[in-house]
């Protein structure tokens, strides 16, 4: 028995008919993909059987009483993210300004009700309770190690939206890419007849959802460059939708204020901190061993290097002026933990800038005439508001860590590097004035 089997189990049952071929590949492909954190097998199981079990007798103490009319779905329990998603979701819905919806964001700690729970509601929760009980119990026999207890979040979502089903009218889900989301926002079309919206975020579609069989909901993506890369998807049949919308990047507090200035620089490098990164991909929480440098010979922190490099040496051959952006956790490191980069002293002594303020690369996204990098998706930000970007893609490494695929990025390819040579060639071309 493999570990797709009980959600398999949950949401056939609770959809009520058997599942295509589509909904199957889509949550196999998040299942596979999008959860590998591993937890102790037992602790993991009887936690999620524990949560199900006593969830009845806890119910009545999460009860927090709403208005809201609108509900936003997004696991973080960031509550500044929070007001980020009520933000991004009223400017982009261009409603009426005379509207007075308010907005609630559910991410699976409380339960939210507008009035007296009915008879008729009552034994909708416990019919959905039930199947979470017998899928809790078919867990059990999965020999997996991956985690399930998340999938209690599912059974959170499902109890808000069976209580405030009468007065909500739209939904939208963030973090589509997380098993608990995209199942919840499946079982939402079998169950509740409202405006069900999926948002994409900004990243690639490709590593996280390329793969979405939501029929009844609307899909929203959130970057210019989507709108070619998801064309290719809905022509393959891997996605399947109600209707799409194109609205903007999701970081609104950070975007909707930034206005085109000149640049600053002829160059941003934008670091991705791959040297604090296993196999240059998981960030590491370990600070000891991020001190010790244990992970920089990760072949994303050589490409990095690399690409240092190559700049340097155009920068001081041709008097470019360059400027190097900290990702979040390399200003953390430092400011917290007294830790630099391995490679602030390549910095130094090329006289390129940086600098070790809170602010982040976003507020500065104008200052760079052309912006590099080797994973960061600021430069994806950056295409979408028109600004030049290359980012490496290497070719060599595993299809299963691919989180983008250039073949379905065609119009963006000129802005997409596999080697040295190539950015070296497409810095010259993009600098020829200068260089000549």
């Amino acid at each position: 028995m493999n570990n797709m089997t009980p959600f398999i189990f949950l949401v056939r049952k609770l959809k009520r008919k058997s599942l295509s071929l589509c909904h199957k590949k889509s949550i196999y492909f998040r299942l596979k993909n999008i959860e590998p954190e591993k937890k102790p097998f037992f602790s993991d199981r009887f936690r999620f059987l524990l949560g199900v079990i006593l969830f009845p007798t806890v119910f009545l103490r999460r009860l927090k009483r709403t208005n809201a009319e609108i509900l936003i779905f997004d696991p973080s329990i960031n509550y500044k993210l929070h007001e980020v998603r009520k933000d991004y979701v009223s400017h982009y819905r261009k409603s009426n300004k005379d509207e007075n919806n308010e907005i609630e964001v559910i991410n699976g700690t409380k339960v939210y009700y507008s009035g007296s729970i009915s008879l008729k509601q009552g034994i909708k929760i416990f019919k959905i309770w039930f199947v979470f009980f017998q899928t809790a119990i078919l867990s059990l026999f999965v020999k997996n190690t991956k985690s399930v207890s998340w999938a209690y979040s599912i059974l959170i979502y499902l109890i808000n939206m069976c209580l405030l089903e009468k007065q909500v009218r739209e939904v939208y889900f963030f973090h589509l890419y997380t098993t608990k989301t995209y199942i919840s926002a499946l079982l939402f079309e079998s169950y509740f007849k409202i405006s069900i919206n999926a948002i994409l975020g900004n990243s690639p579609i490709f590593g996280t959802s390329k793969y979405t069989c939501l029929k009844k909901s609307t899909l929203i993506i959130c970057s210019k460059y989507q709108i070619e890369e998801i064309q290719n998807y809905i022509n393959f049949g891997w996605i399947k939708m109600k209707e799409l919308k194109v609205w903007g990047l999701e970081e609104i507090n950070k975007y909707k204020n930034l206005k085109p200035s000149r640049p600053v620089y002829d160059i941003g490098i934008y670091s991705f901190g791959s040297w604090t990164r296993v196999n240059g991909i998981t960030r590491s929480r370990e600070i000891e061993r991020i001190r010790n440098l244990d992970f920089v010979s990760n072949n994303k922190y050589i490409a990095f290097n690399k690409v240092l490099d190559k700049i340097i040496e155009i920068k001081n051959t041709n008097n470019l002026s360059v400027k190097l952006y900290l990702h979040p956790f390399e200003r953390l490191l430092i400011s917290k933990h007294n830790i630099y980069p391995p490679y602030f002293n390549k910095l130094d002594e090329n006289n390129i800038s940086y600098d070790l303020k809170g602010e982040d690369s976003v507020s500065k996204i104008y200052e760079a005439k052309i912006g590099i990098s080797i994973a960061s998706t600021i430069i994806f930000d950056r295409w979408h508001l028109g600004l030049s970007g290359f980012i490496f893609f290497d070719s060599q490494q595993s299809k299963k860590t691919f989180y983008y695929d250039p073949k379905y990025l065609e119009s963006y390819r000129p802005y997409i590097f596999n080697t040295i040579e190539e950015l070296n060639e497409k810095l010259l071309s993009e600098f020829q004035l200068k260089l000549k």
